[in-house]
């Protein structure tokens, strides 16, 4: 259709041939041109034949013969009259009739194509009753493409009456019917969609059905609501068989300063003795202007179950935030508030420690035009239990940063710093007295790096070293809230303190050393590899939290490999090994096996087909193999297929395999997963899910 817009268009650049009538000279609301011109004998109608064009500002018309009654205003057009108005859609007619400027006019038995997306309107009488609102009769719509004549189309709406308001770009149907096959389905009073695949319009969502063992058959459906170009709504319900009647809400917000977005929905679990559960989810922030800003985001649940059954989410966390924020590009300043929300069945919440206060602020000073930095940083902190220890803590920090290189290529940065901490904590016991402890942590350091470039530039080798000293000291009286997750891997193994949070600190003279390796071009790397380690000159081991030590006397071996030598395979892993013999710590690693899809083209784009195969191994604690699989069946056709397996408790947690099939006018796919769990109170089920989604627009041409 693209092809017949262009030659529309093409007279216009071509008005020197053949005869031109313009609006001055003949007094005509409109240009024209055509193979002959003539008049009526009583000089009345304006008569054009053979390939007539006719421009106005907002529309284009292409026909066989045109006649414009002068006295009247009217056009009429016969034989082959294409239309092509200011949205660019098309309307193909064998008559049509038209005032001299084109807003109003009436044809009989057209075709009409939207803009560029897939969508045909067949109507056997249109009524154009102003420039931009035109009313079809008798209609049949769909986005599906007929290739021949009383084809059986996958899916078709039927409609007495019809409205389209152009400028708005929606289409209204009344006393609808929607079929599937040619088989009446669904009657619908009124329905409407967009012929804009880029705009919000409201309308009711594409439904789902789903049945499973644990939850019985479900199905699924909303209404979404465009408020205006700044809001929209989304109103969803939820129906499980065995569980009952899931109802939810969703409201958008974003205008020039403030956003917002808030979900609720609550069910009550017919599973559950009629218990009400549910959830809320609410994000707000206001820019008061460029770099200062003020918000909240909550998650509320009303259990630890509901989000992993219903949601599909699992993590152990979730969390409450209020913040604000100051920033640019040389300081820093926030203030935040958090509640936790532990997911885990066999934590108890009252002992989980919430930051309920919390100010932090950095400041960067640039002292010298070679690039030395000082850097000011502070962070102070007030947790509180419900049951257990309170905390406040202090810290201060001033920093001296000061890159150089050298002339042989060679990158140098010294730094040096102190710290100051200052803790107030309570024990364990109620009405326990408030304990104190205060430390100084000066440290320097320096480090080097040097990379190696072959002839041809493309391996790179880079060796790396970093000299650390700090006096030795032992923390154990400090209380540790922020660094019990100790996880030593390539992104942190060159920090100076390679533990998270604050509370816990390296000590002592140490040295840590690596080197890198990169094998590619400018724009395509095909090979990179890492390894480091560190070493600590004292000899003592930390305590990080109950069951876990530091050895900071010669760390584990760190590091990972990527490779993808051409564009069927990628590879990497990233490994953390015993820094004595080698075994494995941590070890996560995937491969990637793809090809482009013999079925791709520019005016098909499909997704590569591929397999790809990731595991995870931690020594003592777990392994897992997960395997995705994707092959195009075809240009409609995809399957899709998952496995997830628990090595460490030889269980086969997920198995899903996914039909999918994407037409130019609706989507289709139909899912079996089956799921197991480790989890003794947990159920195991078969699901069974299908989704059916209309394209009302279709794809792009």
């Amino acid at each position: 259709m693209r092809i017949v817009k262009v030659l529309l268009a093409l007279p216009v650049l071509l008005l020197g041939v053949g005869y031109v009538i313009t609006v001055k000279a003949q007094e005509l609301p409109f240009t024209i041109n055509a193979d002959t011109f003539s008049y009526s004998e009583n000089g009345e109608e304006f008569i054009a034949d053979g390939q007539v064009y006719v421009f106005s500002d907002d529309m284009s018309l292409k026909a066989d013969k045109l006649i414009f009654n002068q006295q009247r205003d009217k056009i009429y057009a016969t034989g082959n009259v294409i239309m092509l108005d200011s949205s660019l859609n098309t309307t193909y007619s064998e008559k049509v009739e038209l005032t001299g400027d084109f807003k109003r006019g009436v044809a009989k038995r057209i075709i009409m194509m939207f803009n560029d997306s897939t969508g045909l309107m067949q109507s056997s009488k249109a009524v154009k009753v102003s420039e931009k609102k035109l009313n079809l009769f008798d209609v049949n719509y769909t986005s599906c493409p007929l290739r021949k004549k009383d084809e059986t189309l996958p899916w078709h709406i039927t409609a007495k009456k019809v409205s389209y308001n152009s400028e708005e770009e929606y289409v209204i149907y009344r006393n609808a019917v929607f079929n599937l096959l040619d088989i009446p389905v669904m009657y619908m009073p009124v329905f409407y969609h967009s012929t804009n695949s880029e705009k919000a319009v409201s309308g009711f969502l594409n439904p789902g059905l789903a049945s499973s063992n644990a939850d019985g058959f479900g199905f699924k459906t909303g209404y979404f609501w465009a408020v205006d170009d700044n809001q929209d709504a989304t109103f969803r319900v939820r129906y499980l068989g065995k569980r009952g009647l899931i109802l939810g809400a969703e409201h958008r917000y974003v205008g020039s300063n403030f956003s917002s977005d808030v979900r609720i929905e609550g069910l009550e679990d017919e599973q559950d003795d009629k218990h009400a559960r549910g959830m809320m989810t609410a994000e707000a922030e206001y820019i008061f202007e460029e770099g200062r800003r003020a918000g909240i985001n909550t998650t509320l649940t009303s259990d630890e179950d509901y989000l992993d059954e219903m949601k599909q989410i699992s993590d152990a966390y979730r969390s409450s935030t209020i913040y604000g924020e100051d920033t640019s590009q040389n300081h820093y300043i926030g203030v935040s508030s958090r509640y936790f929300i532990d997911m885990r069945d066999d934590v108890d919440d009252e002992t989980l420690a919430q930051p309920v206060a919390r100010v932090q602020m950095e400041k960067l000073l640039d002292i010298d035009e070679r690039g030395g930095q000082f850097k000011l940083n502070s962070d102070v902190l007030s947790l509180i239990r419900q049951s257990g220890q309170d905390t406040n803590r202090a810290v201060a920090k001033a920093e001296y940063i000061k890159p150089y290189y050298s002339t042989d290529g060679s990158l140098f940065e010294f730094s040096a710093s102190v710290r100051g901490d200052y803790y107030s904590y309570n024990e364990n016991s109620a009405g326990s007295s408030t304990q104190t402890e205060s430390r100084l942590l000066p440290e320097a350091a320096v480090s080097w790096e040097k990379p190696f470039i072959s002839p041809g530039f493309k391996h790179i080798v880079t060796p790396k070293l970093m000299l650390i000293t700090s006096p030795e000291e032992d923390f154990d009286d400090i209380p540790n809230e922020d660094s019990t997750s100790f996880e030593l891997d390539a992104t942190n193994l060159f920090e100076k303190n390679r533990f998270s949070g604050f509370d816990r600190v390296e000590t002592g003279n140490r040295v840590v050393y690596g080197i890198d390796t990169k094998y590619g071009s400018a724009d395509k790397l095909n090979f990179q590899a890492f390894l480091g380690q560190s070493y600590n000159f004292a000899d003592k081991e930390e305590n990080i939290a109950e069951g876990v030590t530091s050895n900071n006397k010669n760390s584990d071996w760190v590091g990972f490999l990527d490779i993808e030598p051409n564009r069927y395979l990628s590879a990497g892993t990233d490994f953390r090994l015993d820094g004595s013999d080698f075994s494995g710590q941590r070890i996560d690693s995937n491969i990637k096996l793809k090809k482009e899809s013999k079925y791709f083209s520019l005016d098909n784009n499909l997704s590569d087909d591929y397999i790809r195969l990731v595991h995870s191994y931690l020594r003592d604690d777990s392994e897992e193999v997960n395997f995705y699989a994707l092959y195009n069946l075809s240009e409609d056709f995809a399957l899709k297929g998952r496995v997830q397996r628990n090595m460490t408790e030889n269980i086969t947690l997920t198995q899903e395999l996914d039909l999918l099939y994407k037409s130019c006018c609706y989507n289709l796919s139909f899912k079996v997963r089956k799921k197991q769990s480790d989890d003794d109170d947990t159920e195991d089920s078969l699901d069974f899910l299908v989704n059916f989604a209309i394209l009302p627009t279709g794809r792009e041409r």
